[in-house]
């Protein structure tokens, strides 16, 4: 009997130690999970900042070979929600010298970011530039030294996990506001007479260049890229 109650109270253990190893075999793989899952969105979000500081390089570079502002050309080919493709341009820039997508001017890739957007957003016209692409609008950025309106590029309809890994990445907690009526950035003769300005969170924008905000189920980052 005592043999017999050996072996029922082994086997008891047995039981409870595969479990507990199950358990914790099972934890490992969702923590794993998750962690994969964490280094992939800040990696891409990272790909984004990285982007955009490829920009600001071009812009930079094309300033100091005496090339106004006026005449930098930001178009590259993109595409409309319901997937026309346009082909946007600055009609002051007529070489490639000033176009920041060329090899021979600004010589960045016009890189698009589909795989990390919303596929369908609500409240996008069939004529609003892609998920994943991006236009220039001008906005009314904080501190940036005059009272003029300023070029930004916004990447539209992004998932929204990935603005809230670039607002961590540049210590944004709060992401400014604006609010206005849309001037189209890829033409400087419509630059002054509206545009967008902050209306909270300013202090946010304030010595940064790139913020996100969550607009119903999606995101929008917006980079300011050409300031007055």
């Amino acid at each position: 009997m005592n043999q017999r109650g050996n072996v029922l109270f082994l086997i008891l253990i047995a039981v409870a130690l595969f479990a507990a190893l199950s358990y914790a075999v099972t934890s490992s793989t969702r923590s794993g999970n998750n962690n994969s899952k964490s280094e992939t969105i800040s990696a891409q979000a990272a790909a984004i900042i990285q982007f955009l500081e490829a920009v600001d390089i071009a812009v930079l570079r094309m300033k100091m070979n005496g090339i106004a502002i006026e005449n930098i050309d930001l178009g590259y080919p993109l595409k409309t929600s319901d997937g026309t493709q346009i082909t946007t341009a600055n009609s002051n820039c007529t070489s490639d010298t000033c176009r920041v997508f060329k090899p021979a001017g600004g010589n960045v890739s016009p890189v698009t970011f589909e795989n990390y957007a919303v596929p369908n957003p609500s409240s996008f016209a069939p004529t609003s530039v892609a998920p994943g692409y991006y236009d220039y609008i001008m906005y009314q950025w904080p501190d940036a030294g005059t009272s003029a309106q300023d070029v930004v590029l916004r990447i539209r309809a992004l998932e929204p996990e990935f603005c809230a890994e670039i607002n961590k990445k540049l210590d944004i907690t709060l992401a400014p506001n604006f609010s206005g009526s849309v001037l189209n950035g890829l033409n400087p003769a419509s630059w002054d007479g509206g545009g967008y300005s902050c209306t909270t969170n300013c202090s946010s924008a304030s010595g940064n260049k790139t913020f996100a905000n969550v607009t119903s189920n999606y995101c929008n980052v917006h980079h300011l890229v050409i300031v007055r």
